[in-house]
């Protein structure tokens, strides 16, 4: 069914209300549609960000100095960051 199907009475006329409803309808089902397009959008946008800051772990020594490690070193040899005990 169309606009037109919806807003033509039996006599012939046009009824205003029932195609300013549909109009108001479609309005708000492309808003919607529109908005779901740009949280999708954002969402792509944040996992990116997040798959680059996960690339680095980062980690505080002795003297307080920022030193970054490559997730390899994490993955590879697990012993270097937890000790060798907690593997046993």
């Amino acid at each position: 069914m169309t606009l037109r199907d919806h807003s033509i009475t039996s006599n012939g006329d046009i009824n205003e209300s029932k195609v300013s409803y549909l109009l108001l309808l479609y309005s708000c089902w492309c808003s919607l549609k529109m908005k779901s397009q740009l949280l999708k959008a954002e969402m792509k946008s944040l996992m990116k960000e997040q798959r680059q800051n996960i690339q680095y772990l980062y980690y505080w020594d002795y003297e307080g100095d920022q030193r970054k490690f490559s997730l390899v070193h994490f993955i590879y040899f697990p012993f270097l960051w937890y000790g060798v005990n907690k593997w046993n």
